[in-house]
């Protein structure tokens, strides 16, 4: 067993687990409730499930889907699956993403129904339209310049307006949303 990423339904507290070793050949998908009490697996839609978000409500091309998982695997196969509950596929579609990328963590911003997603390799955010259109990236810094790479851990908190990611130093920083929304480098 291993965690990949995690997800949170932000109205009833439940916890969303990628595990993409699992057991035997498959990874799986572990739900807990807000105690961290285990409720069963939800069937991944991947053989290595990856990054992962809650997604509330996502209206995609006049379809509106609620309540549903955003799930990446950890390969090179860039599809982006929304699952429900119960681990059926609603849709999917590739990410648009460079060539080269290593997936992190994923978030879900809802107000522009964009997702946010670590690129472990050139050490970015990528932000995609909620079809999986590249929209911008950043490079997050600080006021020193440079940070350390980022480790697997992507959040996004609405009230603040802010990500939280986790660093390979073992800190988690704040993020300003602006710095996505321009697209600083």
């Amino acid at each position: 067993s291993s965690v990949h990423d995690i997800a949170r339904n932000e109205s009833t507290g439940e916890i969303f687990v990628t595990d993409p070793i699992g057991t035997g050949t498959n990874g799986k998908i572990l739900h807990y409730d807000s105690d961290l009490n285990l409720l069963g697996e939800i069937p991944s839609p991947h053989t290595r499930p990856g990054p992962i978000a809650f997604i509330e409500s996502i209206n995609i091309e006049d379809v509106v889907l609620e309540d549903v998982l955003a799930v990446g695997q950890t390969n090179d196969n860039l599809i982006l699956r929304l699952i429900g509950l119960d681990g059926t596929v609603k849709t999917s579609y590739p990410m648009e993403l460079p060539d080269t990328v290593l997936l992190g963590g994923l978030t879900y911003l809802p107000t522009t129904q964009e997702y946010a997603l670590q690129d472990l390799e050139s050490h970015e955010i990528q932000v995609l339209d909620s079809t999986g259109r590249f929209q911008r990236s950043c490079k997050p810094t600080d006021l020193f310049g440079e940070l350390p790479p980022m480790g697997a851990g992507l959040a996004y908190d609405p009230i603040l307006d802010t990500f939280q990611a986790s660093f390979v130093d073992g800190l988690i920083r704040e993020i300003p949303e602006q710095l996505l929304r321009d697209g600083i480098r």
